[in-house]
């Protein structure tokens, strides 16, 4: 998620600062909550099973994945993308 400040689609007026802490905005949370939909919805070709799905898919995958390895001992293999 570190492309919505390279992308500079969070800028520096989209922080708050109150007593040294810095939070984002409503605004800045708003585009961060976007940007992180967008992101969830992209799809990309799974490693282990070779079909496309979208992230959010891919998560549900792998907690299943290691949900069958923690119960049944099926060698888990973790979703490397990089």
């Amino acid at each position: 998620m570190l492309g919505v400040l390279s992308k500079r689609e969070i800028q520096p007026q989209d922080f708050t600062e109150s007593l040294g802490a810095y939070r984002l905005s409503d605004t800045g949370r708003k585009t961060f909550l976007t940007a992180f939909e967008r992101k969830m919805n992209d799809d990309f070709t799974h490693p282990v099973f070779g079909y496309r799905c979208t992230y959010r898919r891919a998560i549900e995958l792998q907690a299943r994945l290691l949900s069958r390895h923690l119960q049944e001992g099926i060698p888990y293999k973790p979703l490397a993308l990089r």
